[in-house]
């Protein structure tokens, strides 16, 4: 899916540094050419400002490889009284295990005395293996110079809320059976990719495929989709920055009518990070959480899944940035994923994997709306129980008739002290039949006589 909303994520958080003097940890050294290096400071984002921060991700199934993504972008102030030019990055680390080094060709132009920024897109994020390696050298290429090497730590970054993570922003109560919610790592665009473009699946057993559509639907009305008037929650305790509550929905997938989040709130978790919760449906946000200074509890509804903004069709965009809009990774605790494919259909066992302070596994694009491995999420601690069917429920029903109808006959035949205790189970066998009725009629089940 397509996303318009530009957030500014990367300010100069690094100190004006001589070019000539060698070290580590952000000193700058020159390679000994005739040509001096550039007067410049560089700052690195994402960083704690000691170290380059990476993500973190969960495996794709249980037992698999973790990995750790690495996405970069620079910050350059230049001192010289003449522009320069920024023509090479290279990306190496050092330390076990080793991995490949990276080459960003660029043609930043940097006019004297003035600060530019280097984006890189999401093909430019760098996989390692996990735990990666310990630190992270980058040397800049400009025309007429001689190169400045710039040596950091890596550190995993930790999200300033309870568990170093955030909860998951929806819940299992709110699926329909045989539903996942769907999201992977490895946002498009350059200034958001550690944040979450994200839907609900369920299994069309017309196609036998794993699709965001309700079975026989086109996917022609914002109606046709899973995700569409899905709970959103918040993820942690916070406070409301902002908040938007009456832009109107596209009137379809593919109908941009307004840009930017649409409807959305901006809200502070902890005390240096910031979370959008983008294009929800109108009508459907909370109205008493939609203002400024507002205090949001983890868990509280927030609104539901729309199609508003920037948004090529129904679903939810999440991500995180520091209070001063450098960009920060999002982790999970207390769900379950694992890559789509691996579910079966039929009883949902996979190779789940328990997350906890981990971002989603990758999901590299193969086009605007389908990554190659999309994951599927349970958004709870426990492992997803057997699916539901309507054969799996008429049975189920049936059985409990016959118990309600054997507990009658003994009620018949019981004596005083008797009659409390199977009433009080015939009520609970009827409560519980009523239940099964319902989920029944939810999933369109036909009537059994």
């Amino acid at each position: 899916m397509k996303f318009k909303l530009t957030i500014a994520i990367f300010v100069l958080a690094g100190l004006a540094l001589p070019a000539a003097v060698a070290g580590q940890n952000g000193q700058f050294s020159n390679k000994i050419t005739s040509a001096p290096a550039p007067k410049i400071s560089v700052a690195i984002e994402p960083s704690d400002g000691d170290s380059v921060l990476y993500s973190p991700l969960a495996a794709r199934t249980a037992g698999g490889e973790m990995e750790a993504l690495v996405a970069l972008a620079l910050r350059i102030n230049n001192q010289e009284d003449t522009a320069i030019k920024l023509t090479k990055v290279k990306v190496s680390f050092t330390g076990a295990p080793k991995v490949a080094d990276v080459f960003y060709e660029t043609n930043l132009s940097i006019q004297p005395n003035k600060t530019a920024r280097q984006d890189f897109d999401r093909t430019k994020n760098i996989i390692l293996p996990f735990p990666p390696p310990q630190g992270i050298k980058l040397e800049l290429t400009f025309n007429g110079f001689s190169q400045v090497t710039i040596s950091k730590p890596l550190a995993a970054h930790v999200n300033p809320v309870a568990e170093g993570s955030y909860l998951f922003p929806a819940k299992t109560s709110d699926l329909g059976s045989g539903e996942f919610w769907s999201g992977a790592s490895g946002h498009p665009g350059s200034n958001q990719r550690f944040a979450y473009d994200m839907g609900v699946v369920g299994w069309d057993s017309s196609k036998s495929e794993w699709t965001g559509l309700y079975q026989g639907k086109s996917g022609g009305k914002n109606e046709d989709y899973r995700v569409w008037n899905k709970p959103v929650y918040a993820m942690a305790d916070g406070t409301v920055i902002s908040c938007k509550m009456n832009e109107p929905d596209n009137p379809a997938p593919g109908q941009e009518i307004t840009g930017g989040g649409g409807n959305s709130f901006v809200i502070q978790h902890g005390p240096d990070e910031k979370a959008l919760y983008a294009h929800m449906r109108a009508g459907t946000i909370n109205a008493k959480l939609c203002q400024p200074g507002q205090t949001v509890k983890a868990g509280e509804l927030l609104g539901r899944a729309g199609n508003s903004g920037s948004s090529s069709a129904p679903h939810l965009h999440i991500h995180v940035v520091r209070m001063n809009d450098e960009l920060r990774p999002l982790l999970f605790r207390n769900i379950n994923v694992v890559e789509r494919q691996k579910v079966d259909p039929n009883d949902f066992t996979a190779p789940w994997v328990s997350v906890k302070g981990k971002a989603l596994p990758n999901g590299l694009s193969e086009g605007p709306d389908l990554p190659k491995r999309p994951n599927s999420i349970w958004p709870a601690p426990t492992k997803p129980m057997k699916k539901i069917t309507c054969a799996s429920l008429n049975s189920d029903i049936q059985e409990i008739n016959a118990e309600i109808k054997d507990l009658q006959a003994q009620l018949q035949e019981a004596g005083p002290s008797q009659k409390g205790p199977l009433g009080n189970q015939i009520k609970a066998a009827k409560a519980k039949l009523a239940a099964l009725k319902a989920e029944a009629e939810k999933l369109g089940c036909p009537p059994k006589a």
